[in-house]
């Protein structure tokens, strides 16, 4: 179905186009079409004169009245000046007509034009529409006799444009008779043809236009139904990251917990086991250590469902990091390991949760000094850099293993011995609900952690809470160090 509805898709898209280009088509070859028609007004103005000229040339002197009498049109004259007209006229393509006119009676007569082979003289006068003008031009022709040019004129007469020539002729009755001609430069069938093309033209960008708003329709409707279907399934990737975060948690909080169960077990199997005067309050250590190691664990799990409820305000980070280390100062001088600071000041201020930066700097100043058994150095420089806040935490130990970098950040991932896996986890869901992000750097030499954090934008007043722990804001309360 879905594949159907993507060709029916494709299908409709090229029809639009298709539409569209036909009629942008149509829309530039009309003005191409009717561009040539001034470069053809000035070929077939200089035509007819020269067909007048011809025409004049032909006839000759009239010598005697062509007409006896008003009325009178002998068949046999009206064919003779006919034939004149048809033998100047017989080999040119465009629709010439031409005949004469005789000024005493109003009359014309001798009619020709140049798609009519046989002219019997069934015809007298010009066009209807035409037939004032060529008459009025005849006239001026007679009465402008004696200046000897033809009178040329290029007129519009309703949907055509027409050229009209006349002329005077020469003999006993000059000034009384005068020849015309005419050529159509624009005819009715040429405008017709003309917006019957823009019609054409307009009928398919209306229905490209059409078709293109079903299309649309279409598009919107998919990607409405699109976006549904991806919310749905980013719920449901939620919902199953947000599962798997819970089963890693429960099989990680049930390995390391279940250890610490097993020696408590075992001790008060032995306690059951020794008579009541064996029963050394001593051997009870290894349940002390048992539950200790449950309850640093619990504390670490509440660390991340508490991240988010306390007071947040704007925080330092260079003071966090000199209080951090203070407190970590007797230990650090018993081990030899020394503190190298390079603090940018004045450092734009973090808005988030005291304790949670501090608890980030603290893990990540414990693990340094835990990497360095036998001295060295833990070095701590924060810097700007294009509107982000950085901090690195480094040391010069032995470093992180390859093989185990990309695990760092996996909640129950450890190296150490008495480990819980918990610390940079910790610390990664710290740094993320304050905006920011923490990654490992790989050197040449130790261990090198950097916090990113966005110096241009504060943190949300309710910071978000981790995905795979559900924890209601009345039941807890800011850790207190």
């Amino acid at each position: 179905m879905k594949t159907l509805f993507s060709w029916w898709i494709r299908l409709e898209t090229i029809l639009v186009l298709l539409l569209f280009s036909a009629s942008l088509v149509l829309l530039v070859i009309n003005p191409l079409l009717a561009k040539p028609l001034d470069n053809r007004e000035d070929l077939l103005r200089t035509q007819l004169s020269e067909l007048l000229n011809q025409l004049i040339k032909e006839t000759g002197p009239i010598g005697k009245n062509p007409f006896s009498k008003k009325g009178d049109l002998p068949t046999a004259m009206d064919k003779r000046y006919a034939r004149n007209i048809q033998k100047v006229l017989q080999n040119n393509d465009p629709l010439f007509e031409g005949g004469y006119y005789h000024l005493d009676y109003d009359e014309f007569f001798g009619y020709g034009s140049s798609i009519s082979a046989k002219n019997e003289g069934r015809r007298h006068d010009p066009p209807p529409l035409e037939t004032p003008f060529i008459r009025a031009q005849a006239k001026l022709s007679l009465e402008q006799f004696d200046s000897g040019k033809p009178i040329v004129q290029i007129l519009d007469v309703e949907s055509s444009r027409v050229i009209i020539g006349t002329s005077g002729l020469k003999g006993k009755f000059s000034g009384r008779v005068a020849c015309w001609m005419m050529v159509r430069v624009i005819s009715p069938s040429d405008l017709h043809e003309q917006s019957r093309r823009y019609k054409l033209s307009a009928s398919l960008g209306l229905i490209a236009v059409g078709v293109g708003l079903v299309l649309s329709l279409h598009l919107n409707h998919m990607l409405r139904r699109s976006r549904t279907k991806e919310d749905q399934l980013r719920s449901e990737l939620q919902r199953a990251e947000r599962l798997a975060g819970i089963g890693q948690m429960l099989a990680g909080v049930a390995h390391e917990v279940r250890n610490p169960l097993a020696g408590i077990r075992s001790t008060i199997q032995l306690w059951q086991r020794y008579p009541e005067r064996q029963r050394d309050p001593q051997s009870m250590q290894a349940v002390i250590h048992g539950v200790d190691q449950i309850n640093s664990l619990v504390t670490n799990l509440l660390l991340f469902a508490r991240t988010g409820f306390d007071a947040r305000a704007k925080i330092d980070l260079n003071q966090v990091i000199r209080e951090v280390t203070e407190l970590f100062r007797i230990q650090t001088e018993s081990q030899n390991i020394s503190f190298l600071f390079d603090l940018c000041e004045p450092l734009p201020k973090i808005e988030g949760s005291l304790h949670g930066l501090r608890q980030v700097v603290m893990n990540l100043v414990l693990n340094a000094i835990q990497a360095l058994p036998q001295g060295g150095k833990i070095f701590c420089k924060t810097w700007i850099r294009t509107g982000s806040i950085l901090c690195t935490i480094s040391d010069n130990g032995p470093g992180i293993p390859v093989e185990h970098q990309s695990k760092l950040f996996e909640p129950f991932f450890t190296t150490k011995k008495d480990g819980t896996g918990l610390g940079l986890a910790l610390c990664r869901e710290m740094v993320a609900q304050h905006g920011g992000v923490i990654r490992y750097v790989p050197g040449e030499v130790g261990a090198s952690f950097e916090l990113e954090f966005d110096g241009s934008s504060s943190l949300p007043k309710q910071l978000k809470q981790l995905p795979f722990l559900d924890v209601p804001d009345q039941d807890h309360k800011p850790n207190q160090e």
